[in-house]
Order: structure tokens, then sequence, then C-alpha cells
């Protein structure tokens, strides 16, 4: 009996200690929530979506990508990751999805989008981890660290597969 009890005190202060430390690495590594804003008119002939999750790291590559695209004909749209259940994916001509993998997966907004696409060659991903090698299968995706002397590097891979991505749409459309 007093193993028993021994063994029921040893998994639940085992249990208490996983909590806790599931909730510091959640409070700590989580991503905020980032701004959503546009750029250029809806007016424009072309369009890029950005949808993305708050972070030092990713606010600077998503400006990197804007200052690129920023004087050109293209309206462009930043919203948080969460909003993708609201997007219509055939209203854009590129969406870039730049997401952290969490808990060895992709966000749950990133997940269901990505599965639920009938067009993919429209899409241009960035997953940051860790270790930076983390990413869906299904889907190429550009992977890297979030380490901030890395974006030039991570800029000069995804301006071109958006610039890919749009000028296909573009020769579709002309």
């Amino acid at each position: 009996m007093k193993n028993v009890r021994l063994v029921l005190k040893v998994v639940g202060f085992l249990l208490l200690a996983f909590l806790i430390f599931a909730t510091w690495y959640r409070y700590t590594y989580s991503m905020e929530e980032a701004k959503s804003f546009v750029v250029n008119t809806p007016e424009s002939s072309k369009t890029l979506l950005i949808a993305t999750q708050g972070s030092t790291f990713k606010d600077s590559i998503v400006s990197g990508i804007i200052s690129h695209f920023r004087e050109r004909d293209l309206f462009i749209q930043v919203v948080d990751i969460k909003a993708l259940d609201r997007i219509e994916q055939s209203q854009w001509d590129a969406i870039c999805l730049i997401h952290t993998w969490e808990y060895s997966r992709p966000p749950k907004a990133i997940e269901t989008f990505i599965q639920a696409s009938r067009e993919r060659e429209r899409l241009v991903v960035f997953t940051t981890s860790g270790d930076g090698g983390f990413k869906m299968e299904e889907v190429d995706a550009i992977t890297g660290a979030s380490v901030m002397a890395d974006i030039p590097n991570h800029l000069a891979q995804l301006i071109p597969k958006i610039e890919e991505v749009l000028t296909g749409k573009w020769k579709l459309t002309s």
C-alpha cells in the first residue's frame, strides 16, 4: 500500500512538473498575433497575400518582402495566420505563408489551409524551426531558423519564389 502511494505521488509530481514546463514553454515560445495591414490599392492588377505570425524575425522578413514589391502595381495584404480560414485562395495571385514549427507540427491554421489548397502552385511557404529543417511534406517550403543575421539569405530565397509565382500568374492572365 505504501508503494502504491509513493508511485502515485511520484506520478502526480511528474505530471505537475510537465504541466508547469508546458505552460512555461508555450508562454516563452508562442508566437504573437501579427498585425494586419495593406500596401497599395486593391485595384492593382496583381495581388499578394502574406499570412504570418508575429515576431521580430518574421516582421523583418515581411518588411523585406514589402520593400521589394512596394513600388509595383501589386496589392499586398498582410494578415495573421489565424485569418486564413476566411481567405479565398482564388482571389490571390500569390500567397506567402510564414510560420513557426510548433510542437513538432505546423500551426493548425497553416496545416488546414495547405491541405485545403487546390492551387498549391500559388503558395510560397517559409517555415522556421529551432534547427531550421522542419516543414510539411506535402509542400515545397523554404526552411530556416529564426536567426536575424540570416534574413538577407532567406529573402534571397523567398523573393524569387514569389516573383516566379506572380510571373506565372501574370502570364496566365495576360
